[in-house]
């Protein structure tokens, strides 16, 4: 199976740039009123809202939750969440801090949100993580 989830995006561009640049999305096609993104078998269609819904959103800087949403989709990665909460960060959107994370399964969860303040949870395996200050230098 695969998995696809659309998000009605207000300012279509940057949320690209988060999607690709944060979570490591690819561009499969875009245009002016969407873009269809790729990340191993799951797709991320990014569509521009329409203008009277757009102008009645109102998106704060830094962005708050849109927590009556009734669903958070999941994503699975592969490195520490450390690194992906600085990138969260950088390019616009939140990711609770690490005093808010939680064990499920034996995985690392913790939530987070894009620049237009769409939750997601991100889910990432304990073992075989490193936290980025244990990194080993080799020397040879």
């Amino acid at each position: 199976m695969q998995f696809g989830l659309v998000i009605y995006a207000i300012a279509l561009p940057p949320m690209i740039d988060f999607y690709v640049n944060v979570l490591g999305f690819r561009v499969r096609e875009s245009d002016d009123e969407s873009a269809a993104l790729m990340a191993d078998e799951c797709e991320l269609v990014l569509l521009q809202a329409p203008a009277d819904i757009a102008n009645s959103v109102h998106v704060t800087c830094p962005p708050h939750a849109r927590a009556a949403t009734p669903i958070t989709p999941v994503l699975i990665i592969h490195e520490h969440l450390a690194d992906l909460r600085a990138r969260v960060h950088q390019w616009g959107g939140h990711f609770n801090d690490v005093t808010q994370e939680w064990t499920y399964h034996g995985d690392i969860v913790c939530d987070g949100w894009d620049l237009e303040g769409n939750i997601f949870q991100v889910r990432c395996s304990e073992a075989g993580l490193m936290m980025p200050s244990d990194s080993v230098e080799l020397k040879g």
